[in-house]
């Protein structure tokens, strides 16, 4: 069974409750070679975090 969560989702309720702590989110695409979709993963975090960001 595969689960998809809706990232951007998440991460605006995390801002709507004022989350302060830290999550963590286990990613693997290649098992062999995690580090490039390690690497993307990070850029689309970030994006995501920018794009949710309340000015």
């Amino acid at each position: 069974m595969v689960a998809t969560i809706d990232i951007p989702e998440v991460v605006k309720m995390l801002r709507n409750v004022k989350c302060k702590g830290m999550i963590s989110i286990e990613h693997e695409r290649n098992r062999r070679d995690p580090f490039m979709g390690i690497a993307e993963f990070i850029g689309f975090i970030r994006g995501v975090i920018k794009a949710t960001q309340k000015d």
